[in-house]
């Protein structure tokens, strides 16, 4: 159930995210843990892929400071980042 619960909440962060202006959505993830933007983004490309309009992540992601970015997309890139602790605590735990 947490994991449903997660999915939901990601799904809901996602569309507001995505219909935010680029620059008050970065304001709002750059607090965020690094898991928590990649499971939104990820979410956010699967939105736009299912609605056949374009993504906005990869601009989202260069709004980052060019170190989170690096650190956001190296965690992204690597399929075992879902197991790699972060220093911070998921915002989206029930």
């Amino acid at each position: 159930k947490d994991s449903e619960s997660r999915e939901n909440k990601i799904k809901v962060l996602a569309n507001k995210i995505a219909n935010m202006p680029p620059q008050k959505a970065k304001e709002l993830l750059v607090n965020w843990p690094d898991q928590d933007i990649i499971d939104v983004f990820k979410q956010m490309d699967k939105d736009a892929e299912e609605e056949g309009t374009n993504t906005i992540t990869t601009y989202l992601l260069m709004l980052f400071d060019e170190k989170r970015r690096a650190v956001i997309t190296n965690k992204w890139l690597d399929h075992e980042a879902d197991r790699v602790p972060d220093e911070n605590a998921s915002l989206l735990q029930d």
